[in-house]
């Protein structure tokens, strides 16, 4: 997701569609990377959104711990 300003109707847009958010209703998926924001996880109640975020935190130590660096491009 692009940077956006905070509180925009521009960053709620671009959330609801890195959400996958269909016509009905439904999301492809329960959590998003926002840059220069963070995440915003959404879920049934405020503690199942905030597994999420711990879930994708745990991912990123194991990742950060194993010593994977990003790829150089040039």
């Amino acid at each position: 997701m692009p940077t956006l300003p905070a509180l925009s109707r521009e960053l709620a847009d671009a959330t609801a569609e890195c959400f996958g958010l269909g016509k009905d209703g439904t999301l492809a998926f329960d959590i998003v990377g926002q840059a220069n924001h963070g995440v915003c996880a959404v879920a049934t109640d405020p503690w199942a959104a905030y597994e999420h975020i711990e879930r994708l935190d745990h991912i990123c130590e194991i990742v950060l711990k194993s010593g994977v660096t990003r790829p150089h491009h040039s």
